[in-house]
C-alpha cells in the first residue's frame, strides 16, 4: 500500500469519526429541544388550569408546580450537563484523533524516501563494487553496468515511473518534444521517426517529455 493510500484511508476514517459525532451531537441536540418543548407545555398546561379552579386548588397546584418545576429543572439541569460533558470529551477525542493523525501525515511524510533510498544505496554498493572489481574484459564490466542498469530501471518502475511511448507514436505535444524535423515518406505526417531523449511519466504526470525527431512531408 502506497503512502498516497495511506494519507486516504486515514482521511477518510477521520471523515467517518468527526461525522459520527456530529450526529451524535444533533441527536442530542434535538433531545434538548424536545425536553424544553415538553416542559413549556406543562408549564402551560398549569397555567390554564389555574384559572378555572378555585384559591385553595390553585394554591396546591402551584405548589405542585413549583415543585415539579423544581424537579424538571434539576432534571434539565443535570441531563444539561451530561450532555455538556459528553460533548467536551467528543471534542477532546476528536482534537485527540487529529493530532495524532496529523503526526502520522507528517512522519510519513518524512520517511516517505525511505524505501527508495534503501534501494538506490544498493544499486550505489553494486556500481561502487564494479569498478573496483578487476575484469578481464569490457563485455564483463559492460555486463555489470548493465545489471546496474536493470536494478535501477525496477527502483523506478516501483515507484510508478513508466517511459512515454514515442517511437512510430503520432506526436503529441504533451509528452514529445520536437527537436528535429525529416521528411519521410515511409511514414505519415507527425509521426515520431527518432527517440533523442526518453521521457518519464510519473503517474499521470509527465517527469520528463521525450525528446524526438518527427517526420515533416514537404507539401
Amino acid at each position: 500500500m502506497t503512502v498516497k493510500e495511506d494519507l486516504e484511508k486515514e482521511n477518510k476514517i477521520e471523515l467517518q469519526e468527526f461525522e459520527k459525532l456530529r450526529k451524535e451531537r444533533d441527536e442530542l441536540e434535538k433531545k434538548m429541544k424536545s425536553r424544553e418543548d415538553e416542559l413549556l407545555k406543562i408549564r402551560k398546561e398549569i397555567e390554564e388550569e389555574k384559572t378555572l379552579i378555585d384559591e385553595e386548588k390553585k394554591l396546591i397546584d402551584a405548589a405542585k408546580t413549583e415543585v415539579k418545576d423544581k424537579i424538571d429543572v434539576i432534571k434539565l439541569r443535570k441531563e444539561t450537563q451530561e450532555i455538556k460533558d459528553k460533548m467536551l470529551r467528543d471534542r477532546a477525542e476528536l482534537e485527540n484523533f487529529k493530532r495524532r493523525s496529523n503526526e502520522e501525515r507528517i512522519r510519513d511524510r518524512k520517511y516517505a524516501q525511505q524505501f527508495i533510498l534503501s534501494k538506490l544505496i544498493d544499486m550505489q554498493d553494486n556500481l561502487e563494487r564494479a569498478l573496483q572489481s578487476e575484469v578481464d574484459s569490457i563485455d564483463k564490466f559492460k555486463e555489470g553496468v548493465v545489471l546496474i542498469q536493470q536494478q535501477l530501471g525496477q527502483i523506478i518502475e516501483g515507484e510508478s515511473v513508466k517511459e512515454i511511448e514515442a517511437l512510430h507514436k503520432e506526436f503529441d505535444p504533451n509528452y514529445h518534444q520536437a527537436v528535429f524535423t525529416e521528411n519521410n515518406e515511409e511514414f505519415d505526417d507527425d509521426i515520431v521517426l527518432e527517440v533523442l531523449q526518453k521521457g518519464y511519466l510519473y503517474k499521470e504526470r509527465v517527469l520528463r517529455p521525450s525528446m524526438v525527431k518527427v517526420n515533416k512531408k514537404e507539401n
